[in-house]
């Protein structure tokens, strides 16, 4: 696993695949989840990262056609659960991204839920 603009990034092919291989269906979380990165900067459960570190990552995979996988239903999600594109990278650019585009013109899609965890510790600022 390595570290990239501060989010995980998972390595080896395919490893945060939204695609069911043998249908070729595409999970989309139906909603966010407890800890979304699109949530408010405020929100104090939401994954910590700043919204100019988002913006800068999510525009990038955008930008390059890819999608961001729901950090609590990638490589942190409990065992079994599938992989799914984030709510609030879906929402944000769906009409921006030719490959998400392409899959809500042409893909079959699934909505899931996001699983349900716990929020994350936020460490308080230095005074």
């Amino acid at each position: 696993m390595q570290e990239r603009n501060s989010m995980p990034v998972a390595e080896g092919p395919h490893p945060l695949d939204a695609a069911d291989p043998e249908t070729g269906v595409v999970r989309v979380c139906a909603s966010r989840c407890s800890s979304c990165i699109f949530a408010s900067e405020d929100d104090p459960a939401r994954y910590p990262i700043s919204d100019a570190e988002r913006d800068a990552w999510t525009d990038r995979v955008a930008a390059e056609d890819g999608y961001v996988v729901c950090h609590d239903s990638g490589q942190h999600r409990p065992a079994g659960a599938p992989a799914a594109i984030c709510h609030g990278f879906w929402v944000r650019y769906r009409r921006q991204s030719l490959m998400l585009e392409f899959i809500a013109r042409f893909a079959r899609t699934q909505r899931v839920d996001p699983p349900d965890r716990p929020a994350y510790p936020r460490t308080p600022d230095p005074a």
